[in-house]
């Protein structure tokens, strides 16, 4: 079964981004959208870096957790 997009983004999404840019070739199409994918990319997830680190419950799920310690082939 496919996509229900599938037909609409063949037949309109490629018309509307090939008038847009107008006479570039595809390559150029391809590559300008792969170029705004990895800064929309980057700018939401530069915000990661400064946020704090969250040390929840990692010693008591983790560290002091007898389950985990013994690793996974209990011998």
């Amino acid at each position: 079964m496919k996509p229900f997009y599938s037909k609409y983004f063949k037949d309109h999404f490629l018309e509307f981004v090939r008038k847009l840019f107008g006479k570039c070739s595809r390559t150029g199409i391809i590559a300008l959208l792969c170029i705004a994918l990895i800064a929309i990319t980057l700018a939401v997830y530069m915000q990661v870096g400064n946020h704090p680190f969250l040390n929840l419950d990692d010693e008591t799920y983790i560290t002091i957790n007898p389950h985990v310690a013994s690793g996974i082939w209990n011998t």
